[in-house]
């Protein structure tokens, strides 16, 4: 998911999310304004949208996060729908909100009478538009005079409701929110006055402005015609970083959604039919680009949950998707899943001489360091190899007198969602891996912190699958996975080594096979003793 991140330093989070790929080129370089917790932000986009989220709190970052992707969610969707085109009684909705925050935010203490003359002053100077738009000649002069003096004025406004509403609306419709504004401003100023004053009679013009409909301006500005498919793929990446799922889905997801969209020939949701798929379906058949378990695992689940996500939240009648049946492909296993001793003594000789091959002056020196170090964490914990590769430096930790390595969401996607102790092998102290870790700056151990893109850890465990499959290591067997290979190879080795399942399944990350082995922690002296029960690996 998209979780806030503390700044080492000076202990601030700030937030960090990925513009959508489809809206990079036209928003980049734009400025937005999001909640972040009281006030509004301006946030300049690139292709990531950065910002602090004003607290040290973790709990309170949590939360200001998930307000900011809610809104950047119906920014983006806003930018898909286009300009729209206000009602008079939408526009005096929006002007109320800002009266409503002006009138209110200042009663308690509403300072000197001559602060509300002053912007009364300054609104009318504004609405005249100063002095090109009393006295500049000819009409064109006068009101381009005027448009600038509002939106010089309440231009930022006008974007801040907007911003918070989703909206992009017309120049017109525009135009009339900022006189809007003017007047809502007007009111609040004079209500603010005899406040000043010591009158605290209820405004008896402040019944004029509409309340919010329940589901909200942008809704009812855009009509139904809104409900586009990326818009609900938005909603639905935005739901499940609240949930704190791990994002991996949906970077996997947003190309299939966007592919379909491209097949289709439109971003319509409400149009899409189960015919639609399952001509979508069989054409990527056609060509080859799919395997039926690929189409059910990725392109139909991704599908499903965008529309049944409609349909919760009542934005579609149905789910198109449902009768799209997911065919399963019937494997024939012509081998074990997990390495073989020769594979794992070849893949863990190479490691070891990781940074003596003839190409490694040539090789990034993090790649060396997660070459020369993750395959041995994999054979020794049966980690999944992300899970090693996302380590960093305050990972590696001495808990009851054990080292021991931390798999924490903290680092990075885990799986599970939940943290684990996993000891260390003896051998590895042996190897120096305590000394390379004391020798590390803080923050990641096997990749640049500084590299920008998304998921750096997962790059990396990618490279290390492509290096195990190359000469150089020679597991060239397909019917093996390059990196998953550790972690079924682990857990028969544990069961040689007389491991129950329950303290492996701890130990790895597994789902418990009963209801009564869900009970009860993992104790790091049980883990540890387990650990040292594991065979050497000679190289």
């Amino acid at each position: 998911m998209t979780r806030p991140t503390r700044n080492p330093k000076f202990g601030t989070y700030y937030l960090r999310s990925r513009v959508p790929h489809d809206l990079v080129e036209r928003v980049k370089g734009r400025s937005i304004r999001i909640p972040i917790g009281e006030r509004i932000a301006s946030v300049k986009v690139g292709e990531v949208v950065k910002v602090s989220l004003g607290t040290k709190d973790a709990a309170e970052a949590k939360q200001r996060t998930a307000a900011a992707l809610e809104a950047l969610g119906r920014i983006w969707e806003a930018e898909r729908s286009g300009p729209a085109k206000l009602t008079n009684k939408q526009i005096q909705t929006l002007a109320g909100i800002f009266y409503r925050g002006l009138a209110e935010g200042f009663e308690e203490e509403p300072g000197n009478p001559a602060i509300w003359q002053r912007v009364l002053t300054t609104n009318k100077v504004a609405g005249d538009g100063e002095i090109l738009g009393r006295f500049g000649i000819g009409d064109e002069v006068r009101n381009s005079a005027k448009r600038r003096a509002m939106e010089e004025r309440f231009g930022n406004i006008a974007d801040a409701l907007l911003d918070r509403e989703g909206l992009r609306v017309d120049r017109g419709s525009r135009d009339r929110l900022l006189a809007a504004l003017k007047d809502a401003s007007d009111q609040a100023a004079r209500k603010l006055e005899r406040n000043a004053k010591g009158d605290y009679r209820p405004d008896p013009d402040a019944e004029r402005f509409p309340q919010v409909p329940r589901e909200g301006i942008a809704d009812k500005a855009r009509g139904k015609a809104s409900v586009t498919i990326t818009g609900l793929f938005d909603k639905w990446k935005a739901r499940k970083e609240r949930q704190g799922a791990s994002p991996r889905s949906a970077r996997r997801w947003e190309p299939v959604i966007r592919q379909f969209v491209g097949f289709l020939g439109h971003d319509d949701a409400a149009r899409v039919t189960t015919d639609d798929i399952i001509a979508w379906r069989e054409k990527l058949y056609e060509e080859g680009r799919v395997s039926v378990d690929t189409f059910r695992k990725t392109n139909r689940a991704a599908l499903n949950s965008v529309f049944a996500l409609g349909v919760d939240l009542r934005l579609l009648p149905d789910n198109p998707v449902k009768l799209v049946k997911g065919e399963k492909s019937r494997r024939v296993r012509v081998r074990d899943r997990g390495f073989s001793d020769d594979e794992a003594r070849n893949i863990l000789k190479a490691a070891t001489r990781a940074h003596e091959h003839e190409n490694a002056k040539k090789t990034s020196p993090w790649t060396l360091k997660a070459r020369r170090w993750v395959p041995w964490l994999c054979a020794y914990s049966g980690a999944r190899v992300t899970e090693m590769t996302q380590l960093r430096k305050e990972d590696v930790v001495r808990v009851e007198g054990v080292d021991c390595i931390r798999i924490t969401p903290e680092a990075g996607s885990v799986k599970t969602g939940e943290y684990r102790l996993v000891p260390l092998h003896p051998h590895m102290v042996e190897q120096g891996f305590l000394e390379f870790v004391r020798g590390a700056k803080d923050g990641p151990l096997f990749y640049d912190p500084a590299r920008k893109g998304a998921d750096p850890a997962q790059r990396q465990s990618n490279a290390l699958g492509t290096w195990v499959r190359s000469d150089g290591v020679g597991v060239t067997d397909k019917n093996v996975q390059p990196n998953h290979g550790w972690r079924h190879r682990f857990k028969n080795v544990a069961s040689r080594a007389g491991i129950s399942d329950r303290t492996a399944n701890h130990i790895t990350g597994h789902a418990q096979g009963n209801e009564g082995n869900r009970y009860g922690d993992a104790e790091v002296p049980t883990m540890w003793e387990a650990i040292q029960r594991l065979p050497r690996y000679e190289v």
